[in-house]
């Protein structure tokens, strides 16, 4: 027990911060009103209850008044001038003078978050759908669908090509130009020609040549007995197909002039003989460069002289983004969503800034595929 002024052992605990757990609210623990010298109810003491330094806690003495003892506690005083408890002291909420329009404000407020939270949603879930549809619009509506009409006027869906592919198909048959296809990796360029053969109904070939291929590899060989051993290529330029002579621009000078002869008047000379070119064979080569010589990604490559260069129809073939996605999403679409703009994103970047890096579309496959197992 203590007087007024002086300092209280309960509140010294207080300050010390070793009853911090406690409870920081009178109205918590005194019911009633002690400004009216209305008596509390008895309680329990329990851990969160505040210190009482009555040696005779209950009954209660009636609350005389509540006084502010330092900033960090307040004292409440019995009618008998002697204090019963100390209480940290807590700053309450701000409330309004008005208890109804403390209602309204709670109720506004809780409405229009409400309002706020559904308008945000819907909001987002505009976005979202307005992506879904730029996305769409990007792997789909973008994407070449070719449909090919034969001689008899059929026609034959070959579905999402290349976005070249029509050109291709046309200068190929419709003009029936050899054409050199020519691009970085992966591209499709030797894919183009073994589609066309396959949904023609015609025989596909290929060969992939190097500074060693010999000539006979295309034309053909006699052995010592005078029997002559024929190829696949030969097969297809005297009774039809689709033939692709691959990496033309690493194949050796000898072979690329052998070559000429025959396709510049239709009549290629084989070890047996001048063989007349098929109405339906068509030659189709391909490279990594445009038969001027290496490249610092392709140093091995040898320049096309002017009577080979002259014999083929140019045709650049890189990458097609949309064509990737349709191919990447046949493995598996989420997959695709997620990986093929990446890497596009990485290729164009190193193409910009000149990167040696190949970033091409079978690390985009095998990501998409080895993501969806």
């Amino acid at each position: 027990k203590h007087k007024r002024g002086s300092v209280h052992p309960a509140c010294l605990e207080q300050r010390q911060g070793s009853s911090s757990n406690r409870s920081t609210s009178i109205i918590e623990q005194i019911t009633g009103d002690p400004l009216n010298n209305d008596p509390p109810v008895p309680y329990t003491p329990s851990p969160t209850s505040p210190v009482i330094t009555s040696n005779n806690p209950v009954p209660y003495t009636p609350v005389a008044s509540i006084e502010q003892h330092t900033d960090q506690c307040i004292l409440v005083f019995g009618s008998d001038n002697t204090c019963h408890a100390c209480y940290p002291v807590t700053t309450p909420p701000a409330k309004s003078s008005d208890a109804l329009t403390d209602v309204i404000a709670d109720a506004v407020s809780k409405v229009l978050g409400d309002r706020l939270k559904t308008d945000l949603l819907e909001e987002l879930q505009l976005k979202v759908d307005l992506l879904e549809e730029q996305l769409n619009k990007t792997t789909s509506c973008n994407q070449t669908h070719v449909t090919l009409t034969t001689r008899d006027a059929v026609e034959i869906d070959v579905g999402v090509q290349h976005k070249l592919f029509p050109t291709f198909v046309k200068i190929l048959m419709d003009h029936r130009k050899n054409v050199y296809l020519h691009g970085g990796p992966s591209g499709g360029k030797s894919k183009a020609p073994e589609v066309l053969a396959e949904k023609l109904g015609l025989r596909f070939g290929l060969t992939a040549l190097c500074q060693r291929t010999a000539p006979s590899t295309l034309f053909g060989y006699k052995d010592v007995n005078g029997t002559y051993h024929s190829t696949l290529f030969r097969d297809i330029w005297e009774n039809g197909g689709v033939f692709c002579i691959d990496e033309l621009d690493n194949g050796s000078p000898e072979l690329q002039v052998t070559l000429n002869a025959g396709l510049s008047n239709n009549k290629m000379p084989f070890p047996d003989g001048l063989i007349p070119k098929h109405k339906d064979a068509y030659i189709v080569a391909t490279g990594n460069t445009c038969g001027r010589g290496a490249h610092p990604a392709f140093p091995d490559r040898r320049p096309f002289d002017q009577s080979t260069s002259s014999r083929f129809f140019y045709i650049q073939w890189e990458i097609d983004n949309d064509f990737e996605m349709a191919l990447a999403s046949a493995i598996d679409s989420a997959m695709a969503a997620k990986w093929v703009p990446w890497i596009q994103a990485v290729r164009e970047f190193c193409f910009n800034d000149r990167m040696p890096l190949a970033v091409d579309s079978r690390a985009t496959f095998s990501m998409v595929e080895m993501s969806s197992n």
